[in-house]
């Protein structure tokens, strides 16, 4: 009986699953899903965010499979505060390794590099070792995403992400892996609901 279960949900998943969306998203809310650009596209966006906070951000499609992108935060921009500069921009890279299948989901491997918020570095402030932005850049990631079409588009993604340059003071933290998932389900050409989450298991004391 339990033979026969199987062989029926993967039936119907293979019945349902989706390998040609045109148009996969990139990232959901914030978290990198296995999409990537079309080649020869482009997207530019800018974030806003407390304290002030402006960050726009650019991304090229070089092929099907990779594309690269520029951001640089700017914090105090919006209000009456002092603007600070990131002393740096960040970085991104995606490169899907493997595309989605019937039976496998797309395998992307990236790096970013962008954090959100102020950084803070130890040398200037004087507070030991903490050399981070408020939320921490991903770093090096591995993103998995698999397509239905249930009723339009079904995607789900989940990856794990480490980032080895910014430190929260806590070993325990700065040593861990982190988890993060979500899905985006269609609701017509022009509206998707989007839902992730993102453990924060390197960074469980902010």
């Amino acid at each position: 009986m339990k033979k026969i279960i199987i062989i029926v949900v993967l039936f119907i998943s293979s019945i349902l699953s989706q390998i040609e969306q045109p148009y996969p998203p990139i990232t959901l809310v914030s978290i990198p899903t296995a999409g990537t650009l079309p080649k020869g596209s482009y997207t530019y966006e800018t974030a806003l965010s407390k304290g002030g906070t402006v960050m726009p951000r650019l991304a090229i499609g070089l092929t099907s499979s990779l594309s690269i992108g520029i951001s640089y935060g700017m914090n105090g921009i919006i209000g009456n505060d002092e603007p600070i500069f990131n002393m740096h921009p960040g970085f991104h890279l995606k490169y899907r390794a493997f595309d989605e299948s019937n039976t496998k989901p797309a395998f992307l491997l990236g790096i970013n590099t962008q954090g959100k918020g102020k950084y803070t570095e130890a040398e200037k402030e004087g507070i030991g070792s903490i050399n981070r932005y408020e939320q921490k850049a991903l770093g090096f990631f591995i993103s998995m995403s698999k397509n239905w079409d249930f009723f339009g588009n079904l995607g789900f993604h989940i990856g794990i992400n480490k980032n080895f340059w910014e430190e929260t003071g806590n070993p325990e933290d700065d040593n861990q892996l982190n988890i993060f998932f979500g899905f985006d389900k269609e609701i017509n050409r022009s509206f998707s609901l989007l839902l992730e989450c993102d453990s924060g298991l390197n960074d469980n004391q902010d």
